[in-house]
């Protein structure tokens, strides 16, 4: 399911028209702005493509609650805090991809990412200094890194 775009005037209808109605079968979600409305109603949802989205922090609190069965999450931009409260919510993430890491310590990052016992592959976009990325590789399978434009693998 493909939900790229739902205005800010349509948010607060769009969370009242869903309420109450649960949709376990999709598996695969596309969300967009706003998207954290409909997220919260996919219990059964295993992968999560981010395409944009202006409030993150109730995107990531909407991950948090379906986060159990989670297994794929692509395209969003994390820092130490969103981390924190992601990762432990999601013990079944098997792959990050075309993620946006902010700048905090390697060792953190690690520390964080080993709540996730099934974790196998990162993909990392942006900036990612180099000693993130070789240590990354001692542990998971490192198969698309992108540091500054620049293809590294």
């Amino acid at each position: 399911m493909e939900v790229l775009h739902t205005s800010l005037s349509s948010s607060t209808p769009l969370r009242e028209a869903l309420k109450g109605y649960k949709f376990p079968h999709v598996r695969d979600l596309v969300v967009g702005v706003y998207g954290h409305s409909l997220l919260r109603c996919c219990t059964g949802v295993r992968s999560i493509r981010v395409e944009r989205t202006l409030e993150w922090f109730r995107l990531l609190a909407a991950i948090t609650v379906v986060g159990q069965g989670l297994e794929e999450l692509r395209r969003c931009r994390f820092n130490g805090h969103d981390l924190k409260k992601l990762l432990p919510n999601t013990p079944n993430l098997r792959i990050l991809k075309d993620i946006t890491l902010g700048k905090f310590h390697n060792a953190t990052i690690l520390k964080l990412l080993a709540f996730c016992k099934q974790l196998t592959h990162i993909g990392v976009s942006g900036e990612a200094n180099q000693a993130f990325i070789d240590a990354a590789k001692e542990r998971y399978v490192v198969d698309t890194i992108y540091r500054t434009g620049s293809r590294v693998t």
